[in-house]
């Protein structure tokens, strides 16, 4: 019974952490998009830190109690089955792909508690005709659809390097924008990345690199909480439409869980292979993490999903755009001359 109930929960947990950053970034406005989204991350980790102060031998840690707290997890549970009726349903949700506008209009007046903004609704509908026709696809389909590669390619990394910078927040995400908290955070990690090695390297040389080796992980874990641990979650909502979002909330999660396996299996094997070096992976990782975002991925603050797909479109038919002016410029007409020396 044990195995089935953490199995249950489990599937719970991975759920909805899917499902809450995409329900909040497809409800909220476009200038609060980011802060709401974070909150699930903000939240996350605060049920990580009760669950942890709950499990401490002197609560219910301990022999007798351990029962109780495997239990403990019925309480939110059961919270959200009495709260979560009265939530409205995504208003992007009822008007693209249920084709409701008036419960969509119901939904937005009972979210922002007032008469819709007509630019807020204009821009739900222009994602609704821009998907006009389409059906929500596949996870599988994301991957030959061309016209998102790269946001395919963008998730893929941010999610993946999520875990495996070796991690097993705030409201700077509306004020500096994704794409520097994100570059600045991986580019933080990998400094402390490299302070910690060295720290780790000289730990028995110098009799102060132990305290300097713990402020290297704090400030790595700070640095990573700063931005990727906000930021990446709420991606999907910004650089996918409604018809490919759910699938690529499927893929992203599926590479975080996957990658949380991996980095959980072989960490004891890289410490003990390794040694001191054994953060030097991760900073790697972090660094071409860094690069891949200073290069490729363009900033979603304030922007509507129109904008941000027209900057992707830049990488999706750069090869079609070269091609297309390669041959118009071998097909150019030729000058025409008028002279009587002809």
């Amino acid at each position: 019974m044990i195995i089935i109930s953490r199995f249950l929960v489990g599937i719970n947990a991975g759920v909805s952490m899917n499902v809450q950053p995409m329900y909040f970034g497809e409800s909220a406005p476009k200038h609060l998009r980011g802060a709401v989204s974070l909150s699930s991350a903000v939240f996350t980790s605060f049920g990580l830190v009760v669950g942890q102060v709950v499990g401490l031998r002197e609560l219910l840690g301990c022999e007798s109690c351990w029962p109780y707290l495997l239990a403990s997890n019925a309480v939110p549970g059961f919270f959200q089955l009495l709260t979560l009726p009265w939530f409205p349903e995504s208003p992007r949700y009822l008007l693209i792909d249920r084709g409701d506008k008036d419960a969509c209009l119901k939904a937005l007046r009972q979210l922002r508690g007032s008469e819709v903004q007509r630019a807020e609704l204009d821009e739900i509908l222009q994602e609704q005709a821009e998907a006009e026709g389409r059906r929500a696809q596949q996870p599988w389909e994301l991957f030959t659809d061309h016209s998102i590669r790269w946001q395919l390619i963008s998730v893929t990394v941010l999610s993946s390097a999520m875990q495996l910078c070796g991690n097993d927040s705030n409201l700077l995400i509306e004020q500096q924008g994704r794409r520097l908290l994100l570059m600045g955070g991986y580019a933080l990690m990998t400094g402390w990345a490299v302070v910690f090695t060295v720290a780790l390297s000289f730990q028995k040389v110098v009799h102060w690199m132990p305290y300097l080796s713990m402020g290297c992980v704090f400030t790595y874990i700070l640095s990573f909480g700063m931005g990727p641990a906000g930021v990446t979650g709420i991606l999907p909502t910004e650089i996918f439409n409604q018809t490919a979002r759910p699938a690529a909330y499927m893929i992203a999660g599926s590479l975080m869980w996957l990658n949380l396996f991996i980095i959980g299996m072989i960490f004891p094997f890289l410490v003990q292979g390794l040694g001191q070096y054994c953060f030097v992976p991760f900073g790697a990782v972090c660094l071409l993490t860094a690069l891949y975002i200073g290069f490729f991925l363009p900033e979603t603050k304030g922007k509507t999903l129109s904008a941000i797909t027209n900057e992707f479109n830049k990488l999706n038919f750069h090869e079609q755009e070269a091609t297309g002016k390669r041959k118009q410029a071998q097909y150019q007409l030729g000058e025409i001359c008028h002279s009587t020396a002809l």
